[in-house]
Formats: structure tokens, sequence, C-alpha cells
């Protein structure tokens, strides 16, 4: 696993594969939900049907990793695939949690179930599917394989959960994964990493 700095949405095709840390979490209609202002946001302008794609890599795989289309508009191969992270849903019972607190507060409930997209990434998960990344590397004899940071649920505020999350993921996978960071805020415009309004750590 190599650290560089990189931004994707100039040139996606750098690589044969971009990874895309997701919840095995679906909304009605199937499709994952893509929060507003996030990284992903601006990746699913220039790929739309991915929200879908998603979805249903989740539905069929589950937490296993699932290669997608190709990306259009790029001149090589590079194609996306699922890299779950988080379940679908977790029962929360106390925490001090927005979340929670305001479905509590609506349905009048003891306990709720709170979404995958709201949830930090469980090490469990990521140390599944990095075994299962390494499978879909050796099988296609990958080089090149992107994990952009910015689509990662971490709190920009807190690196506890990155180093962890990191570290995972450079003790099983050591060849072939470049993660990627854009430059700096500065650089990024409009586009900001993906916080969502719960950040609940759940590890089993």
């Amino acid at each position: 696993m190599k650290q560089i700095t990189f931004n994707i949405l100039e040139n996606p095709g750098k690589f044969e594969l971009i990874l895309l840390p997701c919840s095995c979490y679906q909304k009605k209609d199937g499709t994952s939900p893509v929060m507003s202002n996030s990284f992903m946001e601006e990746i699913v302008k220039r790929c739309p049907s991915l929200p879908k794609q998603i979805g249903k890599g989740v539905e069929t795989y589950g937490n296993c990793p699932s290669i997608l289309s190709h990306i259009p508009n790029t001149p090589g191969p590079t194609k996306f695939a699922t890299f779950p992270v988080t379940p679908s849903n977790l029962r929360a019972e106390n925490p001090d949690d927005y979340v929670y607190n305001r479905l509590v507060g609506k349905f009048k409930k003891k306990y709720c179930l709170l979404p995958g997209w709201s949830l930090l990434p469980r090490s469990d998960m990521v140390e599944f599917a990095c075994i299962k990344l390494i499978e879909i590397i050796k099988y296609y004899s990958l080089n090149m394989v992107c994990l952009p940071l910015e689509l990662f649920n971490f709190d920009p505020e807190d690196q506890k959960d990155k180093d962890r999350v990191l570290g995972i993921i450079g003790r099983i996978v050591t060849e072939g994964l470049f993660i990627t960071s854009l430059p700096n805020e500065s650089e990024q415009g409009t586009v900001q990493t993906s916080v969502a309004t719960s950040q609940v750590y759940y590890e089993e």
C-alpha cells in the first residue's frame, strides 16, 4: 500500500480499479445513498448510474467487494468496485447521538436502527474487504488500484479512526493499492470529505 496525493476526478484513467468505500445500507429504491456536498457526489455527477450499481452490488454480494461498470470517458479499462466498510444498520439503545435522538423522538421507540451511512468503518469489515480485494488483485493481475481517502466517513477533527483503518489496510494489502488524498482543502473547492451527522464506532 502506498499513500499519494492525487485527485481522481482529474484523471481516473490512471488506475485500473477505483474502490468506493460504502455501507451495506440501501434506500427503498435499491440505490446507495450519496451525501450532498461530498466527494462521492462529484464522482456520481460523472457516473450517474453509480448509486444503483453500488446498491445492486451490495444486494448481490453483501459486504464482499464487487466490480461495477467501466468508467465512461476514460482512455483505459478503468472500473469502479464497491468496498463495504459498514453494515446496513446498527441497533442502538442509548447513544449520545444526533441521529438516535432524532429518530427516537420522532417514532417514540426505546431503541433505533442507525443507518449504515452514519457509522464509522468497522475494523472487521475493513479487514474482510481487504482480504477479498487481494483475491481480485491477483485474479485480474492488477497493479494500479485506487482507494480515495475522501470517501471514508472520517471525522476530520479526529485522526485515530483514520489511523486505525489505514493500519488494517496497510497490514493486509501490501501491493497494487494506492491510497489517494486530495492535495489540500484550498484545492478542493466545494468538494468536502463526506462526514455523516452521526459518528458511531462499533466493534464486535
